[in-house]
């Protein structure tokens, strides 16, 4: 139960009609918190194994749409990754205009930018985004 307990939550969140990008790196995260706490040793081998392959699959995917989908999430924001130095507003900055290049080529519009730092700080346009917190 302990082992496949977090498998299967986590199958259903990433099959579900209205996954979105964040639930996707959340749930590995979360597969990792569980099976990191898992003190029975019958279970190391499996353990292991689940631990090797989420960390695999993670890796293979694009990391920093997953942080940016993270980042823009009302309930998230920059709480999830405010030990990393990505993080703060010059490192938010590049990341967005990192994919803002990638995405639709050019330099992102000033706008983004405010708009991100307003949305951040939680300034009045985006206070109503808050009740989701």
């Amino acid at each position: 139960k302990n082992l496949l307990e977090p498998i299967a939550l986590m199958m259903n969140i990433h099959q579900a009609a209205y996954s979105k990008s964040e639930h996707i790196s959340i749930s590995f995260g979360f597969l990792s918190y569980c099976y990191l706490r898992i003190g029975d040793d019958t279970d190391l081998v499996a353990q292991n194994v689940v631990l090797k392959s989420a960390e695999y699959c993670s890796g293979q995917v694009d990391q920093e749409v997953f942080i940016a989908a993270i980042a823009i999430n009302p309930l998230y924001k920059d709480k999830p990754f405010s030990n990393i130095s990505l993080m703060t507003y010059a490192g938010l900055m590049s990341l967005f205009s990192h994919l803002w290049k990638c995405f639709y080529g050019g330099m992102a519009p000033l706008k983004l930018f405010t708009d991100l730092n307003n949305y951040l700080k939680s300034a009045p346009k985006f206070q109503p985004l808050d009740i989701y917190t």
